[in-house]
């Protein structure tokens, strides 16, 4: 590794908690800063009492509290923050104080304390809309929610931290991610919610014409370009999709789940939400190019992973 000590915001969570686990295993010494409103603690089962962690338990927007995560350690991968498209839209300015404010605390201690790199966790929100698919990282910004104009934001102060302060900011933008342990939150919730369903055989509801269409992304995959993103050289000041590049629909996500599971899924169709966007996948190019990460996992093959654990 690049880098020997590593402070994870967020690490408790459904990233993160992977991401520690494999940069423990990688020999690094691994700090995780949560207040576990979303977070759980049994995802860290097995790294709590490893001589190479240490957990704080506190709110990014609690300075002292940062600072103590931050305690000798080289880099940082900022995941903490809110992710709730349509709770954004419903508290606006919550969304605001926590992903805005709470980030621009942690950079701020980080350009404090020396920090080498930090890894931004964005999202494929912030292109809203967009016109041109598949989805490119020099695009328009077009958010569609506050929690897409919060990702945003702190993108912009990811920049800014960087040619003011000379701090190395990575910026990933996180396309839908899903796996085992995941929530029916912004990521891959709507994976999770059709799975559980399927499995018990309850009629499923899709929020709009199900023709929607969205980039599932492993959550493997996703520790490994955050870890890529950590290790190479030469890619401060980047913006980076991670992404698969291929579409899948609502509908076709039905399918796919049907057919994982072994029976047919009964469907109703409910309005759509507000702030969603229409269609979504990305260009996994740039990551290719200059991290060196290419999505593995395919959607079937990811999604009965799951499986095995729900069963």
């Amino acid at each position: 590794m690049r880098f020997s000590s590593v402070l994870v915001t967020g690490g408790a969570g459904f990233i993160g908690s992977r991401l520690v686990r494999e940069l423990l295993g990688r020999g690094c010494s691994v700090v995780v800063l949560d207040n576990f409103v979303s977070g759980r603690v049994e995802n860290l089962g097995g790294v709590v009492g490893d001589a190479g962690f240490r957990l704080v338990r506190g709110d990014v927007r609690d300075r002292e509290v940062v600072g103590e995560a931050l305690r000798g350690v080289e880099a940082v991968v900022h995941l903490a923050g809110l992710v709730d498209v349509v709770g954004s839209v419903e508290r606006p300015l919550e969304s605001f104080d926590v992903n805005v404010g709470g980030s621009l605390c942690v950079l701020d201690e980080a350009v404090k304390r020396g920090v080498g790199r930090f890894v931004f966790a964005s999202s494929a929100a912030v292109y809203g809309d967009g016109s041109v698919l598949p989805l490119r990282e020099d695009a328009l910004p077009r958010p569609a929610s506050p929690y897409a104009a919060s990702k945003v934001c702190v993108e912009g102060y990811c920049r800014v931290f960087g040619e003011c302060y000379g701090l190395g900011a990575v910026v990933l933008r996180y396309f839908n991610v899903y796996g085992s342990g995941m929530g029916d939150g912004f990521y891959g919730g709507v994976v999770s919610r059709f799975l559980r369903g399927g499995l018990r055989g309850e009629v499923l509801t899709v929020f709009g014409d199900g023709l929607q269409s969205r980039d599932f992304v492993f959550v493997g995959d996703v520790v490994g370009a955050t870890v890529r993103a950590l290790e190479c050289g030469g890619v401060e000041g980047g913006v980076f999709n991670v992404c698969t590049g291929v579409p899948v629909s609502v509908n076709d996500l039905v399918g796919v789940v049907g057919g994982v599971v072994g029976r047919e899924l009964r469907v109703v169709h409910a309005e759509a939400r507000r702030g969603e966007v229409r269609h979504s996948y990305g260009d996994p190019g740039l990551a290719g190019e200059r991290l060196g990460f290419r999505a593995e996992t395919g959607l079937r093959d990811g999604l009965e992973r799951v499986v095995k654990d729900l069963v």
